[in-house]
């Protein structure tokens, strides 16, 4: 097969893979496409792609992350699970041998990125539209529709729209357009943890980047927007706050025990205290890749802890995740990993999205879900590839 044809057919399994990420469940199978393409080659190309690739160091912590879910099945309970979690995870044993390994152009790179970013706006209105022709409800209840239809957390999907705002910014001719679709499709999601870092992300554009006055402007207006539903959300959080926070833990403890609380930073007082206790029962090698669940569940009942355990609260935290895994041993590679990425991101659009995922893994589990998993194998070799390329 030619080079060429071949490139040809890796833009569109990109493309396909940039849909059903967005949309679906299947993002699967264009993974299984590219892993199949990848070895429909000569040998001896076979032996330089697996060459190139464990040139990058990136390539060892991604399958170090992957092979200790593998490990942790030999102490784990919950087999059937486990195995799940190790499945859940193959993306990032695969992607860095496909990326790295393949001849992956910046135009390839430039054209997926774009292609993402129009599915993410095509998405949003095709929604929004459905939203208005079959239902008679207010704005704010979109968020709750556009999740049950796509099927993807609005955590994840907020990720996806801060990667399309970064997108129009760098490389769209019709960025004036693009941008307030985007920030609209963000703020009716409302994910305060991407809208801060926006806010943050935006203040850093405006003074450190050189930008001609007409989108000065632009960007001044955006981060006026921002600031006024950040202001007010944490207004309304910071008067829940005062009306129902407890300073003490046994009063925590017995409140949510006995009601269903609706203070979250409460709940998450709780989730990781929780979590802290199986630590310390298991502090080197954790509870195993699948039993982690299963022992917040347990201490949930042990505290009554109403609200997480009808809703099966995880820890809400990438790292304390980790650890409640694979203990003092899981956290370090972990930590080691972000570190490795953040060294040797050498470009402002890598580096930004590295430290988007850092950020958002302090507020949830985001590599525990398939969207999260996927996104992040796939994104961050890729973005490798155009910083080689620049």
């Amino acid at each position: 097969m030619k080079q060429s044809s071949r490139n040809k057919i890796i833009q569109y399994l990109f493309y396909f893979f940039s849909l059903a990420l967005l949309s679906s469940y299947y993002a699967t199978i264009p993974i299984a496409l590219l892993v199949i393409l990848f070895f429909v080659d000569s040998s001896e190309n076979i032996k330089k792609k697996l060459k190139k690739t464990v040139k990058n160091s990136i390539t060892y912590y991604f399958i170090a992350y992957f092979f200790i879910h593998i490990l942790g099945l030999i102490y784990t309970k919950n087999l059937d699970k486990g195995l799940k979690e190790v499945i859940l995870r193959l993306p990032f044993l695969l992607f860095p041998f496909i990326i790295f390994g393949e001849t992956i152009s910046k135009e390839m790179v430039v054209k997926t990125l774009l292609f993402f970013k129009s599915v993410v706006i095509v998405v949003f209105i095709l929604l929004l539209s459905y939203y208005f022709i079959m239902f008679d409800k207010p704005l704010k209840n979109f968020v709750f529709f556009g999740f049950t239809k796509i099927a993807i957390s609005t955590f994840s999907y907020s990720v996806f729209i801060f990667l399309a705002i970064l997108i129009s910014l760098k490389h769209s001719k019709y960025k004036y357009v693009e941008l307030p679709i985007l920030f609209l499709f963000l703020f009716l999601i409302g994910n305060r943890t991407v809208i801060m870092f926006l806010g943050v992300y935006l203040f850093y554009y405006l003074f450190k980047v050189k930008i001609k006055q007409q989108q000065r402007i632009f960007i001044i207006s955006m981060i006026s927007i921002v600031l006024m539903f950040v202001g007010s959300t944490i207004y309304n959080k910071i008067t829940v706050f005062y009306k129902t926070i407890d300073f003490d833990i046994k009063t925590i403890e017995t409140k949510n025990r006995l009601t269903f609380s609706r203070n979250t930073i409460e709940h998450r007082i709780l989730v990781w205290k929780s979590a802290l206790e199986i630590i310390k029962k298991h502090p080197i090698i954790g509870v195993g890749t699948a039993d982690y669940q299963d022992a917040l569940m347990q201490e949930y009942q042990k505290i009554h802890f109403k609200v997480a355990i009808k809703n099966k609260f995880n820890t809400h935290n990438q790292f304390f995740e980790e650890t409640l895994k694979f203990g003092l041993i899981g956290f370090i590679l972990f930590f080691a990993l972000f570190f490795r990425l953040f060294k040797t991101s050498q470009n402002a659009l890598l580096f930004t999205v590295i430290l988007l995922i850092f950020w958002v893994s302090i507020f949830e589990s985001y590599w525990s879900r398939h969207h999260g998993v996927t996104f992040i194998a796939f994104i961050i070799p890729l973005l490798f590839q155009y910083k080689e390329k620049t």
